[in-house]
């Protein structure tokens, strides 16, 4: 849907801008678009890269968030290293490093 570019905000501080692709710019896609934007606006915790200005009108509509620095995902999923390699997309077990999981409840 789009690509992600590391950018400066208006304060000087590194921000991902994700842009959403030019041959992909419909009304439904700027629909998703903003409805991303508004959940990641009631997103917020130490894992989660904080939302920083969108605009979902403009001829390609973009989105900045907190630079958070490290690998991207598939450099990530696909590395070679040892730590990683059980990590990968066939595997499972260690999702929950990269995921939010809700916690369970008990019934009392």
């Amino acid at each position: 849907m789009g690509q992600v570019y590391l950018g400066e905000s208006a304060a000087g501080e590194a921000v991902a801008v994700k842009v959403v692709k030019p041959t992909v710019v419909d009304s439904e896609t700027r629909q998703r678009f903003a409805q991303e934007i508004e959940v990641l606006k009631t997103v917020w915790g130490p894992r989660v890269a904080a939302f920083v200005k969108a605009d979902t009108e403009s001829e390609q509509p973009w989105l900045a968030t907190e630079y958070v620095e490290g690998p991207d995902l598939r450099r990530l999923l696909t590395s070679s290293s040892t730590r990683h390699r059980t990590c990968g997309p066939r595997t499972g077990s260690c999702c929950g490093r990269w995921f939010l999981v809700p916690p369970t409840t008990s019934s009392s």
